[in-house]
């Protein structure tokens, strides 16, 4: 079992009820199938203003990530995402007051993505810009 979720990037589970052998064997088969994203790499990048010192404090999120040393960057990998599950990110920035004009929005942060559409053979990417 360890291996099948190793090879498919799956939770594993341990057997200690050979009753409910054909239960869990299934659900590992119904998590892989139900797998329709992976390999997701999500990059954060500060939007540079000149004289702005806007840093990335902390990543929120329970997988693997790195803040560059400056803190202008950052990068979160998700190994696969069932169909319909979400996930929740909090991005905590350091944002000096005095970095932006109030008379018109500023770009902060812009995110790009790429990740594997396990529906077809394709790789896709995504980038948003955001704004404050």
């Amino acid at each position: 079992m360890s291996k099948f979720a190793e090879l498919h990037s799956t939770t594993s589970t341990t057997i200690e009820d050979v009753n409910n052998l054909s239960e869990q064997v299934v659900a590992q088969f119904y998590n892989v199938r139900e797998t329709t994203l992976k390999d997701i790499e999500l990059e954060f990048k500060l939007e540079a203003t000149g004289r702005d010192k806007t840093l990335i404090k902390t990543l929120h999120i329970d997988y693997p990530n790195e803040i560059s040393r400056d803190k202008k960057s950052a990068t979160i990998r998700i190994p696969s995402l069932l169909k319909a599950e979400y996930r929740i990110l909090l991005i905590e920035l350091e944002v000096p007051e005095e970095s932006f004009s109030t008379d018109k929005s500023t770009r902060i942060l812009s995110v790009s993505g790429n990740y594997s559409d396990m529906r077809g053979p394709k790789l896709l990417s995504l980038t948003r810009i955001v704004e404050a």
